[in-house]
Parts: C-alpha cells; sequence; structure tokens
C-alpha cells in the first residue's frame, strides 16, 4: 500500500474545454491569423434554416456588449456583409463570413480571449421579431 507522502501529483492542469455542451454550437469564430488560417464565422446550418439566409447578413452588438445579434435584415440603412459555403457549390456545406475586420471588432468588443485557442463557439440563441424580420441574439452561455 501506498502512503500520501509518496505520491506526486501532477502539475499539468486539465483541459477545461468541454467539446460536449449538449447540442451544436450556433456560430464560431475563428481568429487563426497567428496561425496563419485566417478569420472567419462559420453559421450553423439549423441558425441558417432559422434566419433563413442566404447570401448576407447584418450584424449588431448588444449595448452592453455580452452578446450579438445576427439576421438577414436588421435595418436597411446598416452595412451587409457577404456570406459564402465553406464548400463553394454545396448547398449542403455551411455558410461562412469572411471579413477580418469584423472577426476583429467582435473579439475587441465582446471580450474574447484567443491566447489559447483559435476559435470561439457560441451556444446561446434566443429568437425575436424586429420589424418583421427574425433577429438571433447569439451568446457564449445560457443566461
Amino acid at each position: 500500500m501506498y502512503e500520501a507522502g509518496n505520491m506526486y501529483f501532477l502539475e499539468a492542469r486539465p483541459n477545461t474545454v468541454s467539446k460536449d455542451r449538449g447540442g451544436k454550437g450556433a456560430v464560431t469564430l475563428i481568429n487563426a491569423e497567428k496561425k496563419g488560417c485566417g478569420s472567419r464565422m462559420i453559421i450553423s446550418k439549423q441558425l441558417e434554416k432559422d434566419l433563413q439566409l442566404e447570401d448576407k447578413i447584418q450584424i449588431a452588438l448588444d449595448a452592453d456588449r455580452s452578446s450579438f445579434f445576427l439576421s438577414k435584415c436588421i435595418d436597411e440603412k446598416e452595412a451587409f456583409y457577404s456570406l459564402r459555403r465553406l464548400k463553394k457549390g454545396d448547398s449542403n456545406s455551411r455558410l461562412v463570413l469572411y471579413q477580418k475586420a469584423v472577426i476583429q471588432e467582435l473579439t475587441e468588443k465582446l471580450g474574447l480571449n484567443f491566447d489559447e485557442a483559435v476559435s470561439v463557439t457560441f451556444y446561446g440563441v434566443k429568437y425575436f421579431e424586429e420589424e418583421g424580420t427574425r433577429v438571433a441574439r447569439i451568446f457564449l452561455e445560457e443566461k
């Protein structure tokens, strides 16, 4: 039998990122400039379907900067961002936004940290109607 005095615990800490969140993420932001892979936002098929997205999207930040909003049209006067398919010509492929400036602004204003990872997945989604258009509020954790 071993005594506690003869045991030493590892210094390495367990990975605290859970791969199983009980469902698929709604949006993944990838900020892999340090790895040379670029920046992009990947939208889940479910979110694409729920918002009826096609080739463009609008993005807005929540006033408290704890979440952001996605919709095919929130305000006609504001900027629209072009979406592409992850795999060109494959309609079953997920939609992707390749806009480095957008990813950088979201990273900065939402206070996201990519020092230890290249991606952050948002699992929280709440829908509401804004002037007849469905809008999704996207956030990290259930609130």
